[in-house]
């Protein structure tokens, strides 16, 4: 499975899709799974080489609706095969954007080469070596709206704690606000917070600049780590 994350963040992933989704009482998300409607634990990417190839990490707040067209769905039931779907779609939708582009996909791609210059044009590297991943697993029921705090809480101790435990003493970069308070309500590490990646906040210039910066951090990072 090409896109599949490596296997200790797929592991970590995989309750999402099974007791967590399937509206059990521990988990306050009240949508579950609805692959034919777009709606599955998702927003994630990266990770496809080993765990150990991973240096840095970006934070998002959660993924956003599905398309009301109905042109985001998901074919398989099968949880394993519902993580590769979606870290195929991540790529493909960070692969055929412009980094130029005001959307979140174009963001992503301009950090990615913000902070991995010398991969530019190489997105498989780039995320071999990264790992993406919202701070809730579950998107709101509106767009960018509020999440409940026990959802937010209880998502960043099932699923965020524990991939960031797997990849300690990573660059890990808060990428908006609401991921920011999140990891700070739970006490999880942020190296460097940044603008979000999405709408609106991505169309504003301090957001690009924010991006560069969290790019030259980064780089400074590694290199005092040679």
């Amino acid at each position: 499975m090409k896109y599949l994350p490596c296997k200790e963040l797929t592991a970590i992933l995989l309750p999402a899709y099974t007791a967590c989704a399937g509206k059990v009482k521990s988990c306050p998300c009240g949508r579950g799974l609805d692959p034919a409607n777009g709606y599955i634990p998702r927003g994630f990417g990266g990770g496809l080489g080993k765990l150990s190839e991973i240096a840095l990490i970006l934070v998002t707040a959660e993924p956003g609706n599905p398309e009301r067209d109905g042109s985001q769905r998901y074919e398989s039931k099968i949880p394993i095969k519902l993580i590769e779907e979606s870290g195929a779609g991540f790529f493909g939708a960070v692969h055929e954007a412009d980094s130029e582009e005001r959307t979140f996909h174009g963001s992503i791609k301009m950090i990615l080469n913000e902070c991995w210059p010398d991969l530019k044009g190489d997105l498989e590297k780039q995320l071999k070596r990264t790992w993406i991943t919202p701070s809730v697993l579950c998107s709101a029921d509106l767009s960018c709206g509020p999440i409940p705090q026990i959802q937010e809480q209880t998502c960043a101790e099932k699923f965020l704690r524990l991939q960031l435990q797997a990849l300690p003493n990573r660059f890990v970069v808060a990428l908006g606000g609401k991921a920011e308070r999140r990891m700070r309500a739970a006490s999880l590490p942020v190296s460097f917070p940044a603008s979000a990646a999405g709408k609106p906040e991505c169309l504003k210039d301090r957001a690009r600049q924010s991006w560069i910066d969290v790019g030259k951090a980064f780089r400074s990072h590694l290199r005092a780590l040679r």
